[in-house]
Formats: C-alpha cells, sequence, structure tokens
C-alpha cells in the first residue's frame, strides 16, 4: 500500500510538472473555505501522522476564506504536509495556520523536524539542481514536489518562502489572495 501510494505521487508530481512545463495548466481562480481544504488534507495524512504519533496543530479559523485554483493550492498543501511529516521524526509536532495580512491569506506549514542546511535550502525550487533526501523513516521522494509547489503559487499570483535550521525544522510560508 506505501509502495502503490508513493508511486501514485510520484506520477502525479511527474504529471503535474510536465503540464505545467507546457503551459497547459491554467488557474481557475475562486473563492473557498481554508479551513475545509486543511481538514480535508489532515484526513488524507491520517496514517502517516498516526504511524509517526505526530501532533498536528491546525490553527484556522473555520470562516477563512482564500482566493486561488482550489485543485493547484490543494497540490501545494497537500506537498507541503507531506513533507513536513516525512521529515518529522515520531513523536514530533507539524503546524498548519492561516492568519490575514492585509490583502493576503499568510499560510504557514511548519515541522519540528530535520530541517536543512543554508545549502540545500537554496536549491529547493530549482529545477536544475533537483533536492531528494530520505525522510526520518526512510521515506523516499521526487524532488519534484517543491517546484511544483512554487509554481502553481506563483501562477496564482502568490509567493512561497522557506526557512529552515538543521535539527530544528523546517517552515514554509505561502502568500496568497485573501477574498
Amino acid at each position: 500500500n506505501t509502495a502503490a501510494i508513493n508511486n501514485f505521487g510520484l506520477l502525479e508530481n511527474l504529471l503535474h510538472w510536465s503540464r505545467s512545463q507546457t503551459g497547459k495548466i491554467q488557474p481557475q481562480t475562486e473563492s473557498f473555505n481554508l479551513y475545509q481544504l486543511a481538514i480535508e488534507n489532515k484526513e488524507l495524512m491520517h496514517q502517516p501522522i498516526a504511524q509517526k504519533q505526530i501532533k498536528y496543530d491546525l490553527d484556522i479559523n473555520s470562516d477563512m476564506q482564500i482566493l486561488a485554483d482550489h485543485y493547484m493550492i490543494n497540490t501545494v498543501i497537500r506537498n507541503l504536509l507531506s513533507n513536513a511529516i516525512k521529515f518529522t521524526p515520531k513523536g514530533g509536532k507539524v503546524c498548519f495556520s492561516a492568519r490575514k495580512a492585509g490583502d493576503k491569506i499568510r499560510i504557514e506549514i511548519s515541522d519540528n523536524g530535520m530541517g536543512m542546511s543554508k545549502s540545500v535550502l537554496k536549491k529547493l525550487f530549482k529545477i536544475e539542481e533537483v533536492v531528494t533526501t530520505p525522510g526520518t523513516d526512510g521515506e523516499k521522494g521526487t524532488g519534484l514536489g517543491l517546484i511544483i509547489c512554487k509554481e502553481f503559487t506563483e501562477k496564482m499570483d502568490g509567493k512561497i518562502e522557506a526557512y529552515s535550521r538543521e535539527n530544528r525544522g523546517t517552515r514554509f510560508v505561502i502568500y496568497m489572495p485573501a477574498k
């Protein structure tokens, strides 16, 4: 089951990336409930969260609305949450929060996992320097997930930032238009 899920994730990432490279993916912006999207993704990640006994904090107002392409932002959030879980050790913590910041929604996904060096952090969003690192339980990745996150975020007039310290965790911040 785990192998099938990993293979599906790889194929899905490759498909999204190739479609974005050919210009076949254009955002269909709409307003929708970010809290509901967060709940759906938490449920989707239930098994790895439970397996690693990760404390999962969700700090989003239940009525928060975001202006984005539902499919694209869901892909971004799913990739970031999957990475946070992958790089967090057993008994660790993953946080998903969102706040209004002027005319933007500031989404933050953070963990207290293994973190990254400054040199790895600089390569994260570059296709020519794809970075793959095994997770805390040996989970594998393709190196394309974060590249897709950046491309999709920017296509929706958003911005993504990454902050990390080795052995202290990683924090991704996304700024998206508010409703």
